[in-house]
């Protein structure tokens, strides 16, 4: 019995899976489902979430997700795969299946992309075709900085304690783990702070930028003040990696320093300045700041440069805050300067201090700084430079240069003496001579040979003197100028006539650098600068010039006759005089042919007077043809270079242009206050007269104005548009001429059209602001933002239907592209506490309240996004319920259609004989059976309101609104899918029917 019941429930389970699943494998739509299962899918994109580009339009390596979009009719899988180029692959299955319509899908992990190529591969099939798509996408490290805290040290000992004033060594190590170099400083600042978290110090050091894979290393050397606990944390920055920030490596290690050794030294020296042969006094304090007695040995030394001498001294035990005082003295004979310095054998700050030993008297010296030239000549100018230095810081009272001959160390005088002089300080306003003081005199040499100098000063006491006596000899000067002469005349031989005042052009070209305003830039040009010599010949003739060196050009030009050739001559130190004689021809008188023609006449105003001052303008140009070669054609091209001719009439209103080239030219004429005026006129060689009448321009006048609200229309007479500003409602009508009149007609949908008219009388008119009339039964609405609507991954979320219910009235809207939800309603009316809610897919997604200054200020809200498979699971649920309750149904009425026990035939003994020929009397003694007359072919109502009960769930799942046909057919699609496969399982295929079937027992039993 217990094995048939077993079989019994397996086929119960089959026919469970085949009747729960039939509804939706015979539905319409499921039919649509696996009509449409190779209907291809469509990849529209594949991006990186969150990647940021860099300044080389790289992406940074970074961990992030996949997102991609795609559109398909029917159920689809989902496979990425993600490739480097550095041979990492990564391959991921995303969430599937997916159902027609849509999608926009962000993988569910995150993948780690390094310093390499990768390329996203998608792959979407639908049960036989598939679709795919490979983007890729470059990752580039710019910069990658990290630092590692290393920790402190003392002499190599991290284990145990540190003692106060021990020099701790505080590492850390930064290393640039991208591929760029790092140019910029990357300072590390260590911080060491107190139980209290009170900064005792901090140091920042500088790493000037660090190579790609480079590492360095940041060392601050710390002295812990006293005993306690301490921490110590580490930060870094730079500019080029992540701008001002200071990332915080949270070092943060806790230390305790022992006992502290520390004291608090004091020098103090009596007297800073004492003479060579006196004592120094000077007090050593030492002050016990540490908190243990402590015996503290140190060091006195005195030095100077080249000299030092020292004394090992000791404190003897002291008391914390206890003082030792020591007294120095010393006899100091030789002056200098001196230091006196404390060197204590703890670690800490070492007093030091200066003092200064002077010399009675000293004498000054000389130091010659002269530096005389290779050649001198006379007339030039020699500078004598002599250093004067006294240590006593005495200033001389003479100091003087003397020039002669052949010096007598004995007299301290030249045997042959020339003069002296007396030189002045270069500096009159620096008198420190302790540091030597320069004295100078510029001397104009005079012609001579060997020449020595001295000089000698004193300081009122001492004399000294510096000589040199390697001699110098200042030579005849050169010539600086030469001189160019010459004669002019006319005819040759017997008939030679010298010309009198004829003039001599003499001029000379040079090279000069100058800066010009090119185009705004100070650039430097090379410009030619003519400088003329000229002169005039005499009676006779002849004429004379001096010049500078250099290369010169002339000729002459005399009364009379025509100019000469032009000719170059040189003057030098070598050849300094030159002679250039002219021969002049005689001039004679031609008449000129006239070639050109001359434009003459009046300019008068259109009301009579003449115009005084107009400008008239003859526009002459020329043509000049060439051949360019342009993009590679030999092309004809025509420049036009423009030679204007211009006067201005004068109190009568004439005017007379000559030299007007022959031709049909514009004549242009302007005058202030006039309208101008141009016109073409053919010129000859004779004067074309031509007088001008000008026209005063008229006035114009304008209306002004501006219009609420302000997408009003505005048309003048005979519906001429105006434009009007769409933020102010401003709106200008010009060129208007007085007297006119002008009727403005201002409109807008749903307010009262009004009209105005206005007439020009000799001035601008402003209309001010021209008000609109609501028409009747309109509102006055205002597109007003209620908020900004996105997802939870911030993206904006566009059409949401937005409702706000002000005054008892519903007013829609809806989000735009920016995800913001825009109504038009009243805004100047809208009171605080305002209601709206937020409606998607007719579902309120969000409710909330708002003000006026919500309005101005939108606030972002976060809508969440709807469990995609609530219907999907709701489903699986009911039908899980139907399930059991069809087993219990089941079960029920085969337990009661059970064999009674008074019953006279033994079906399970009978099922083993096989029903016989005593068939019929068993079922005659089964029908007097009382028992079996008490067998309820169908179950009683009782029994089924269990069943009642879950129709009228079933009626209330159907009236659900969140579960409509469309999650159904999605529901049908999925379950389609996944049925198909379920039969297919290879677990469960037709031989689990066959046993079925060929059991024996089980037809029996049943």
């Amino acid at each position: 019995m217990k094995n048939s019941m077993k079989r019994l429930m397996a086929y119960l389970l089959v026919i469970f899976l085949v009747l729960g699943a039939f509804p939706l494998l015979s539905s319409s739509t499921g039919a649509e489902s696996r009509a449409t299962r190779d209907t291809p899918v469509l990849i529209n994109s594949i991006g990186i979430k969150d990647a940021n580009e860099s300044s080389e339009g790289k992406l940074e390596p970074g961990t992030y997700n996949v997102t991609f979009e795609f559109n398909t009719t029917a159920l689809v899988g989902l496979n990425v795969t993600i490739n480097s180029s550095a041979g990492a692959n990564e391959a991921q299955t995303l969430m599937g299946p997916y159902i027609g319509g849509n999608h926009t899908i962000i993988s569910a992990n995150n993948w780690t992309f390094n310093a390499a190529s990768h390329w996203v591969n998608v792959t979407i099939w639908n049960g036989t075709e598939s679709d795919y798509m490979n983007k890729t996408y470059t990752f580039e490290d710019v910069y990658n900085l990290t630092i590692e805290y290393e920790g402190i040290s003392f002499n190599g000992n991290v284990s145990g304690g540190f003692y106060a004033n021990d020099t701790l060594e505080i590492v850390a190590t930064i290393t640039n783990n991208g591929n760029k170099e790092i140019t910029a400083d990357i300072t590390v600042n260590i911080t060491v702070v107190n139980a209290t978290n009170v900064t005792d110090n901090t140091s920042g050091v500088k790493l000037p930028g660090l190579a790609a894979g480079d590492e360095a290393e940041a060392i601050y050397m710390w002295t812990p003040p006293m005993e306690g606990d301490y921490a110590v944390n580490v930060t870094w920055n730079c500019t080029e990696v992540n701008g001002d920030a200071v990332e915080d490596l949270d070092a943060n290690e806790s230390f305790k320093i022992m006992d502290v050794i520390a004291y608090t030294p004091t020098l103090e020296i009596m007297d800073d300045t004492i003479n060579e042969g006196d004592s120094l006094n000077a007090w050593i304090n030492v002050t016990n700041s540490g908190n243990v007695v402590h015996d503290f040995v140190y060091t006195v030394n005195l030095s100077k440069t080249g000299w030092s001498v020292e004394e090992m001294l000791s404190t003897g035990p002291i008391d914390p805050t206890d003082s030792h005082e020591h007294p120095y003295a010393n006899v100091i004979a030789e002056p200098g300067v001196y230091t006196l310095s404390v060197d204590f054998n703890d670690t800490g700050t070492d007093p030091a201090d200066t003092f200064t030993v002077l010399e009675l008297n000293h004498a000054p010296t000389l130091n010659d700084e002269t530096t005389l030239g290779a050649t001198i000549y006379g007339g030039d100018t020699v500078t004598f430079i002599v250093a004067y230095e006294d240590d006593d810081d005495d200033a001389p009272t003479s100091i003087k240069l003397y020039l002669g001959m052949d010096w007598n160390a004995t007299s301290k005088m030249f045997d042959t003496y020339v003069a002296n002089y007396t030189l002045t300080a270069e500096n009159a306003t620096d008198t420190d001579y302790t540091d030597g003081n320069n004295f100078t005199y510029a001397w104009t040499a005079v012609v001579g040979t060997d020449y020595e100098y001295a000089f000698i000063a004193n300081d009122s006491e001492f004399q000294v003197e510096e000589v040199d006596s390697t001699g110098f000899d200042v030579l005849e000067p050169l010539p600086v100028d030469g001189t160019v002469s010459g004669r002019v005349s006319t005819g040759t031989g017997n008939n030679t006539t010298y010309i009198a005042s004829a003039k001599v052009v003499i001029y000379q070209v040079n090279q000069v650098v100058e800066q010009q305003n090119i185009s705004g830039n100070l650039t430097n040009v090379t410009v030619n600068v003519t400088t003329y010599f000229n002169t005039t010949t005499d009676a006779d003739g002849n004429y004379t010039k001096t010049l500078d060196f250099g290369t010169y050009t002339t000729y002459v030009n005399a009364t009379g006759y025509v100019d000469s050739n032009e000719t170059t001559f040189t003057l030098n130190v070598g050849d300094n005089l030159e002679t250039v004689d002219f021969s002049l021809e005689e001039w004679e008188a031609k008449e000129p042919t006239d070639t050109t023609g001359e434009l003459g006449g009046f300019v008068v105003s259109a009301t009579g007077p003449v115009i005084v001052g107009a400008k008239v303008t003859v526009v002459i140009f020329t043509e000049t043809t060439e051949q360019q070669n342009i993009s590679g054609n030999l092309t004809n091209v025509t420049t036009k270079t423009y030679s204007n001719l211009t006067a201005t009439s004068n109190a009568t209103g004439y005017f007379l242009i000559e030299d007007v080239t022959p031709g049909t030219w514009a004549v242009t004429v302007t005058a202030t206050g006039y309208e101008d005026h141009s016109e073409d006129i053919v010129f000859t060689t004779a004067l074309t007269e031509k007088n001008f009448t000008l026209s005063v321009p008229p006035v114009y006048y304008k209306i002004t104005g501006k219009v609420n609200p302000v997408n009003a229309t505005v048309t003048k007479t005979f519906i001429f548009p105006v434009d009007v500003d769409n933020v102010t409602g401003g709106f200008v009508i010009d060129q208007l001429l007085n007297g006119s009149t002008v009727t403005l007609t201002f409109s807008a949908t749903g307010y009262n059209t009004t009209t105005k008219t206005v007439t020009i009388n000799g001035s601008d008119i402003d209309l001010g602001t021209i008000v609109l009339d609501l028409a009747d039964g309109v509102e006055d609405l205002w597109p007003i933002t209620v908020g900004i609507f996105v997802d939870e991954d911030g993206l904006p979320i566009e059409g949401l239907k937005v409702i706000v219910t002000y005054n008892g009235k519903d007013y829609e809207g809806e989000t735009n592209e920016l995800g913001m939800g825009v109504v038009d309603m009243p805004l100047l009316l809208l009171p605080d506490g305002t209601s709206y809610k937020v409606l998607k897919d007719g579902k309120v997604v969000h409710e909330g309240d708002y003000s006026l200054a919500d309005v101005l200020t939108p606030i972002t809200v976060v809508i969440e996004k709807e469990d995609a498979d609530d219907s999907s699971m709701l489903m699986w649920i009911i039908i899980i319920v139907v399930v059991v309750l069809v087993v219990i149904i089941v079960l029920v009425l085969l337990m009661r259609k059970k064999k009674p026990e008074e019953a006279g035939i033994d079906l399970e003994e009978e099922g083993e004989e096989g029903i016989g020929e005593d068939f019929d009397d068993d079922m005659g003694a089964l029908e007097e059976d009382d028992g079996f007359d008490e067998f309820e072919p169908e179950p009683s109502d009782e029994e089924m309101e269990g069943v009642d009960d879950y129709a009228e769930e079933l009626e209330e799942f159907e009236d659900e609104e969140d579960f409509d046909d469309e999650d159904f057919d999605d529901y049908e699609d999925e379950f389609d899918d996944e049925s198909e496969d379920e039969f297919d399982d290879e677990d469960f295929d037709d031989d689990e029917f066959d046993e079925f079937d060929d059991d024996e027992d089980f037809d029996d039993d049943f």
